[in-house]
């Protein structure tokens, strides 16, 4: 997984140790920093990371800024998203929930978001992206960094990848079953 260091220091400005210190101090507490590449002195540097499946906490910045925000003793930057406030409305929902789901969940919440301008990502996350070396999309994907996806084939949102219909599977008896 890649990490930027200017990311994980906007959320912990006062951050007292250099990029490599931090990676050696990571690796001691569990969180394994395989490599460390500058990206130039305004851009920090970049790691890369192997978080182990038990702490999917860590698998991404803000993750990682609240581990070294532990290791130091540092408050964290809060995270304040910017949603509207919702309200009660008297159209319904444009979602049905079927009858034989409403035992599976005790609850079903949604939001709707109306006025929102899908547009090509700009700012502080889009240059994050960029030094990544992830392709920028919209301000619609950028705001949320996606869990670690299969580095074998990339697969775009808006372009779904076509799979061919996988053969049955039959099941044999365990020998011992017999």
């Amino acid at each position: 997984m890649k990490i930027l260091t200017k990311w994980l220091r906007a959320y912990l400005p006062s951050l007292p140790v250099d990029d490599e210190q931090l990676a050696e101090d990571l690796t001691l507490r569990g969180i394994a920093v395989e490599g460390i590449f500058s990206l130039g002195e305004a851009n920090g540097s970049l790691y890369e990371m192997d978080i182990t499946t038990n702490r999917v906490d860590a698998m991404n910045h803000y993750g990682i800024a609240r581990e070294a925000a532990t290791i130091y003793g540092l408050p964290l930057e809060p995270l304040h998203p910017k949603l509207p406030v919702g309200t009660l409305v008297d159209d319904p929902f444009p979602v049905r929930i079927a009858p034989e789901a409403k035992g599976l969940c005790g609850r079903f919440t949604a939001q709707i978001l109306r006025g929102v301008t899908i547009a090509p990502s700009s700012g502080r996350v889009a240059d994050y992206f960029s030094l990544l070396g992830q392709k920028p999309i919209s301000n619609a994907v950028h705001p949320r960094v996606r869990p670690r996806q299969d580095r074998r084939r990339h697969r775009h949102p808006a372009r779904p990848q076509r799979r061919e219909a996988a053969p049955p599977r039959r099941h044999r008896a365990h020998p011992r079953t017999r």
